[in-house]
């Protein structure tokens, strides 16, 4: 599943938005559990809690370079899959504007999970629609970060 759009922000306040779980409770209707006093990085861990259950992610992947950044988590326990990893990645159009893709990468490991992902990639593909829009609007519309100092520019 890949998802695609410019969204208007600039590239380190949007990799701070995804990479930094703090503003997931303020980009969907969730709660979040993890250590507040890590700053997040690769293999950093935390939990989300939605209304159906928790759901538990690792950092997997932070690759800066001028104009394009990836970030990607795995989610160790998504209902009916288990296991998968979202991508996002960030590429400069302009300091304001950034075209945002977000892959979701999912491994089966037998030909029943291979059957349960088809059946269950047109929900998941609109769960992550809706989770995307959110974030672009949440991106767009809110410009100023949560903490004092973007923690992806001490990653720079």
């Amino acid at each position: 599943i890949v998802l695609s759009d410019v969204v208007k922000a600039s590239i380190k306040f949007l990799h701070e938005v995804i990479s930094n779980p703090i503003y997931k409770p303020k980009i969907g209707n969730i709660e979040i559990e993890q250590d507040k006093t890590l700053v997040p990085r690769v293999e950093s861990k935390h939990v989300c809690i939605l209304p159906s259950g928790k759901l538990h992610f690792k950092a997997i992947e932070s690759q800066i370079s001028e104009g394009h950044v990836e970030y990607g988590e795995r989610a160790e326990n998504l209902p009916i899959l288990g296991e998968a990893n979202i991508i996002n990645i960030l590429d400069r159009i302009d300091d304001d504007t950034i075209q945002l893709t977000v892959e979701l990468h999912y491994f089966p490991k037998t030909f029943i999970d291979k059957l349960k992902f088809q059946l269950s990639k047109p929900l998941l593909k609109l769960g992550s629609k809706k989770s995307y829009s959110a974030l672009k609007n949440y991106a767009e519309n809110n410009q100023q970060p949560l903490t004092e100092e973007l923690y992806c520019i001490k990653w720079y």
